[in-house]
């Protein structure tokens, strides 16, 4: 694939490209909003590439999740390399940033000279010539920080400022109630999706790139990352494997949920169907207690899935295959051992979860069953190429 290349997002770059161009004019705020891997940083690379060809100065920073809960560490490497204008600043605008980068008195912060401050700081270097801010993985930074940018964003009308900012979804922050103009990324449309998946792997075969799309979803990260894990994977996995980037970026705010509300999402993981009552019964029998329905909320509230009364759907496939890719062996074998208990009045799904929860093929089975990982109830829904097997186990 061409350097610079994003398939599928022309309206998304025209709408980042005018933000840049009309800086000179008058400054704006954009907030990119989507799941990982979906093309926010991308979207960040085009506006700088813009900013580049318009010879405009470019100023940026990125969250970093060791760093959330250190005040203003996002804020000092956003401003680190303006600071040899802070002089120019009103003393006292001067005295409070400097102070809450702990490179001056120590007093208690004063929020508004702060943000004040920054705003002066980023207008000095406008003044110079239109200047680009891009802010990456917002849902990392420091609230202190995240407060101050949203000061920023609603005072730019009359500063030579474009400031873009990408948020991962599932992540609350002070920029939600700030009512800036929002760029929301979904998956790519099919065409679009064949036309990276063809850009980037060429030689990938027919059944496997159809598998491939499905797992997917449209999204960018995955179409690039999925056919790099089938290189090292067995060539007949039952699974289909992710890369470590992949499972980071799919799976990264489990490690903070709940230990209930990490049992049902394994359950929903391992289990062939979508019923929220045969998940709520699997996670109890695996941790021997019961597991009330709110136990899922904080999973929605995370954007890790959608539920109803009845219903429990990931809200992408790579979440599901992150979850179960994620947990320990014993783990997933007790969830299996768990769902036949649940499916217990269906002879078939029971047979099949009894046999993943083996950790074993069963050599009396016929070959081509084994590559079924829940059964034929689930390989009818599935848009997975699974073969087709009358067989059951005895």
């Amino acid at each position: 694939m061409a350097v610079g290349i994003l398939y599928g997002r022309d309206q998304e770059l025209a709408l980042v490209h005018d933000l840049v161009e009309r800086a000179g004019e008058r400054g704006g705020a954009l907030v990119v909003r989507g799941e990982p891997g979906i093309g926010k940083s991308a979207l960040l690379e085009a506006a700088t590439g813009r900013a580049a060809r318009r010879a405009m100065a470019v100023s940026g920073a990125a969250g970093v999740q060791a760093e959330t809960h250190l005040p203003f560490a996002g804020l000092h490497q956003l401003l680190m390399p303006l600071l040899g204008s802070a002089d120019a600043l009103p003393a006292r605008q001067r005295e409070a940033l400097l102070g809450a980068f702990g490179m001056g008195a120590a007093e208690s912060p004063q929020f508004f000279l702060i943000a004040l401050a920054a705003l002066n700081l980023l207008g000095e270097a406008a003044a110079r010539g239109p200047l680009l801010v891009t802010i990456d993985d917002v849902q990392w930074l420091d609230r202190s920080t995240v407060d101050v940018l949203g000061f920023v964003a609603r005072r730019l009308a009359s500063e030579p400022i474009a400031l873009v900012m990408a948020l991962r979804d599932g992540y609350p922050t002070g920029l939600d109630e700030c009512g800036l103009p929002e760029l929301r990324l979904r998956g790519l449309p099919p065409e679009a999706a064949g036309a990276l998946l063809d850009a980037r792997s060429p030689r990938l075969a027919a059944g496997m790139r159809r598998r491939v799309l499905a797992e997917a979803a449209g999204n960018p990260l995955a179409l690039v990352e999925l056919p790099l894990a089938l290189e090292s994977a067995p060539a007949k996995a039952e699974f289909l494997p992710l890369t470590a980037r992949l499972e980071r970026a799919f799976a990264a705010r489990t490690a903070d949920l709940p230990a209930a509300t990490r049992s049902l999402l394994l359950a929903a993981a391992a289990d062939d169907g979508d019923g929220l009552a045969d998940v709520l019964a699997a996670a109890e029998a695996i941790t021997g207690a019961p597991v009330p329905p709110a136990a899922l909320a904080p999973a929605v509230e995370a954007g890790l899935v959608r539920a109803d009364e009845r219903t429990i759907r990931f809200r992408h496939p790579l979440v599901r295959s992150a979850i179960y890719q994620r947990a320990e062996p014993a783990e997933r074998l007790a969830a299996h051992a768990a769902l036949a208990e649940v499916h217990a009045g269906d002879p078939d799904r029971r047979a099949w979860h009894r046999a993943a929860a083996t950790g074993r093929r069963d050599e009396g089975w016929p070959a081509s069953c084994s590559r079924w990982p829940y059964g034929r109830a689930h390989a009818a829904r599935s848009p997975w190429p699974w073969p087709r097997c009358s067989a059951r186990p005895s």
